[in-house]
């Protein structure tokens, strides 16, 4: 019997025999392996991400959120062009935005994550789901709004007197457009969404909410 399976392993394409090594070793390990065609790009990229997810989550996170807030502030920055509030592209600003989304949002969406997903509390269920939202629009949400605002209007060249002056006049606004989004969003995510993959989510939202801000914050 043996050595029929043998003989089966042996006929196998290198690719098959890869990747039920992989899935294999992904079982032994609690893994999950998604299947990706040679054609497929996207999956490929997803699956590497996934992976690098798992083995440098913080990482991962960092720089995935740089890349997407630097999208949306691109995404901004055409907005503002459009209006004629803004000529031409601003590098600096974009470049600020990787940073902030690297250094800044990246680690404190994962602490925040972590923490909300990490400590005990004695309800379950639905009232967990909510106790979770209430921590997070309540307590991060203003306090990431308050950081994000003051950083987009210093870099646009506002002393510090400017900022304080400017955050008074659309802060309040933006908060409340804020609790209008977020709440079913993060319902979204706290329920149907793997703990490792919130933040990603959290990003993806946060583009469109970056346009929003844009906006409002005009």
């Amino acid at each position: 019997r043996s050595s029929l399976m043998s003989t089966s392993n042996a006929g196998e394409p290198s690719d098959v025999r890869q990747r039920n090594v992989a899935g294999e070793k992904a079982a032994k390990e609690g893994r999950r392996v998604i299947e990706v065609s040679d054609n497929n790009v996207w999956l490929a990229l997803w699956q590497k991400y996934v992976n690098a997810n798992k083995t440098h989550p913080l990482r991962t996170k960092c720089l995935t959120t740089g890349v997407l807030m630097a999208t949306g502030n691109c995404g901004a920055q055409a907005i503002m062009m459009m209006k004629g509030k803004q000529k031409g592209f601003i590098y600096r600003k974009l470049l600020a935005f990787v940073f902030f989304g690297t250094f800044l949002s990246g680690p404190m969406g994962h602490a925040w994550l972590k923490f909300l997903n990490g400590h005990k509390v004695r309800i379950k269920g639905q009232l967990l789901i909510l106790y979770k939202i209430i921590l997070d629009r309540f307590l991060y949400g203003p306090m990431f709004n308050a950081i994000m605002m003051s950083f987009v209007y210093k870099i646009s060249g506002q002393s510090w007197k400017g900022v304080f002056e400017s955050l008074k006049k659309t802060f309040w606004a933006a908060q409340v457009l804020n609790w209008k989004i977020w709440p079913i969003a993060q319902y979204i995510n706290f329920n149907f969404i793997p703990p490792e993959l919130q933040l990603l989510y959290m990003n993806l939202v946060a583009l469109c909410w970056t346009l929003i801000l844009s906006l409002q914050m005009s």
